[in-house]
């Protein structure tokens, strides 16, 4: 259960949300994590572990200098899928080889008026629970809009 909960924490730029009509979804294993805009164009995730929910609906963004809205009025522009199976080997440590094993979903946004890009970028990996990685060409850092919200929470 600690794991499960370490690995949520690893989830960045979340807060609570609301579930959108439309979505992608990504998964491997027992591990389910779904995307979509909510009706402000708010980017919300949730994730599941063997059927059950992990994180709830939640939202993400940036509060930037330039753009302090820059957590919603979002549109999809494009989604992109892969799925990574390889094997490294490292420099030094007792392990050989290890392997590089997950299913990946990234989201284009752009953001209407500033014309802002977003790139949300979920890892699912088996037996254990997603991450995720926000980038945003051209922009610098900001304060980001986040959170979990947690099933009895």
């Amino acid at each position: 259960m600690l794991q499960k909960v370490i690995a949520c924490f690893c989830l960045c730029f979340f807060c609570y949300g609301v579930w959108a009509q439309e979505g992608e979804t990504v998964g491997l294993g027992k591990v389910q994590c779904s995307f979509s805009l909510d009706k402000d164009g708010r980017p919300v995730y949730a994730v599941s572990f063997g059927g059950k929910p992990v994180v709830l609906p939640s939202r993400m963004g940036f509060v930037l200098a330039e753009d302090s809205t820059f957590y919603k009025g979002f549109s999809l522009v494009g989604v992109e899928r892969r799925a990574v199976d390889t094997v490294w080997q490292p420099v030094w440590g007792d392990v050989q080889r290890i392997r590089d094993h997950y299913a990946e979903l990234t989201v284009h946004l752009r953001k209407s008026g500033s014309g802002g890009l977003l790139d949300i970028i979920f890892r699912v990996y088996p037996g254990s629970l997603c991450g995720a990685d926000c980038t945003s060409p051209g922009i610098g850092g900001g304060r980001q809009v986040g959170g979990y919200h947690f099933p009895g929470f």
